[in-house]
This record gives C-alpha cells, sequence and structure tokens, in this order.
C-alpha cells in the first residue's frame, strides 16, 4: 500500500483523498449520480496521480506516467460515450 500511495500522494498519505473530494464538490461530479460522473471522477484521479508525480517529481512505482495519460485519454472517451448513452 505504500507503494502505491507514493504513485498517488505527497508525504500525507490521504492527500489524494482530500483533494478529490474537492474536486469533486467544485466540479460537481457525484460518482453515485451517473456512469458518467463515475468515469469523470476517475478522469479525475488520474490527472490528481500525473499532478503528484510531476510535482514530487518521483518515478512511478506501479504504472509509468504514460500509462497514466493513456488511462485519462481512455476515462474521457468512456465518460463520454456515458453521456452519449445517457442523452437516448
Amino acid at each position: 500500500m505504500k507503494g502505491k500511495s507514493d504513485d498517488y500522494a505527497n508525504e500525507e498519505a490521504l492527500s489524494n483523498f482530500i483533494r478529490m473530494h474537492l474536486l469533486c464538490n467544485i466540479l460537481g461530479i457525484n460518482p453515485s449520480r451517473s456512469p458518467a460522473d463515475c468515469a469523470r471522477f476517475l478522469m479525475m484521479l488520474k490527472v490528481d496521480r500525473w499532478c503528484n508525480l510531476i510535482n514530487t517529481k518521483s518515478n512511478p512505482k506501479n504504472e509509468s506516467v504514460l500509462d497514466t495519460v493513456i488511462d485519462l485519454h481512455n476515462y474521457c472517451d468512456l465518460a463520454y460515450a456515458c453521456d452519449i448513452d445517457e442523452s437516448k
């Protein structure tokens, strides 16, 4: 858990949860509301991880930065697909 935590959080192990809570409130994302919001939550989680890796200048202990960016692209596509599906 510690190794994975370093990829997502700074010295405060719970910092990513605090940031995600704030981001979801600011952006009006509620993962329990819709599949699209769930995908948007995962998008923000990947953006948060990417920023943490860049800001701390740490080497990822799990997936690479490129893997994170690919995941982000995929979640963007999936969120959009959910939006389209919900509008039908």
